[in-house]
Parts: C-alpha cells; sequence; structure tokens
C-alpha cells in the first residue's frame, strides 16, 4: 500500500490567487503622470524660471513637472515589479466617466449656479464613480468641502467667486 499522495506545497496554493502578470493599472498610471509631469516642464521652459529666491513664471509648473515625472517613474517602477492583483484584472470604467463628467458639471456650474452648487456637485458627481454609495456620507462630505473651499478661495484668497448665482 503506497503513502497518501501529499497536495501542492502552501506556497503554491497561495501564489494560484496571484496573477503573474504585472500591475497594468499602476503602469498606465505611472505612464501618465511622467507624461503630464514632463507637458508641464515644457510649458515651463517656455517662461523665465528666475531662482528659488526670485522665482519666475516658469519655475512653480518646472518644479511641480519634475515632481510629479519622479513620481510617476517610481509608480512606473513599482508596478512593473509587482504581480497584478486578480480581484482588479477588471477595467473600471465608471471612475472614467464620472471624473471628466464631475469635473467638467464643475466647469460650467460656477458661472451659471455658483462656487457652493459647483463645489457641491464636483464632489457628489465624482463620488457617483464608486461601486457602493452611501448617500449620507456623500452628502456630508460634500458639504464639508463645500464649506472648506468657500473659506479658502472666498474669505481667505478673496478670489471673485460668488457663493451662489441667482
Amino acid at each position: 500500500m503506497s503513502a497518501p499522495e501529499a497536495g501542492p506545497a502552501p506556497q503554491a496554493v497561495a501564489s494560484r490567487g496571484k496573477s503573474a502578470a504585472f500591475d497594468r493599472g499602476g503602469v498606465i498610471g505611472g505612464l501618465i503622470a511622467i507624461a503630464f509631469g514632463l507637458l508641464a516642464i515644457r510649458e515651463g521652459l517656455r517662461y523665465a524660471t528666475g531662482s528659488l529666491l526670485r522665482m519666475g513664471p516658469g519655475y512653480f509648473p518646472i518644479v511641480l513637472g519634475v515632481i510629479l515625472a519622479a513620481l510617476g517613474l517610481l509608480l512606473l517602477v513599482l508596478s512593473v515589479r509587482r504581480p497584478a492583483d486578480p480581484l482588479q484584472e477588471t477595467f473600471l470604467w465608471r471612475p472614467l466617466l464620472m471624473i471628466p463628467i464631475a469635473i467638467a458639471f464643475f466647469g460650467i456650474a460656477i458661472s451659471r449656479f455658483g462656487l457652493a452648487p459647483a463645489t457641491f456637485g464636483l464632489v457628489f458627481l465624482s463620488s457617483l464613480s464608486e461601486r457602493k454609495l452611501d448617500i449620507r456620507p456623500t452628502v456630508l462630505l460634500a458639504l464639508a468641502m463645500t464649506a472648506f473651499v468657500w473659506i479658502i478661495f472666498s474669505l481667505i484668497l478673496s478670489l471673485p467667486y460668488p457663493l451662489f448665482v441667482w
């Protein structure tokens, strides 16, 4: 009588759930961040940069572009080295649609309805990118962000955005 066959090693069983491919979402995000960083650097170079003590109009876009490109490169490298999570192999269409719709809504609504409705709509529409939406925390977040934006832009920075347009 032979001994019963042992099953696969525990490590082999644990690795079955992981995909051998790299994290495609991270790679795409890293490439996008690098592209936007390089675009910001290119646009910043069109203006005088100045120095750290006397910054010109091109200084800030160049610094932000370098930081964004560096973070994108880091994300790209880490994503290539990390195996993909099989639960995230499907493409998420909802965020791809709802975030630009929310931004477009804000751009249209700020001049027609005012800062408060535009900000509230931006936050609320952006939250629709989530698969499960809990209405109470979403409304509270939208109200808090609206108050925060009003305090920063209207009270502290004194920008001429009316809170409501009637």
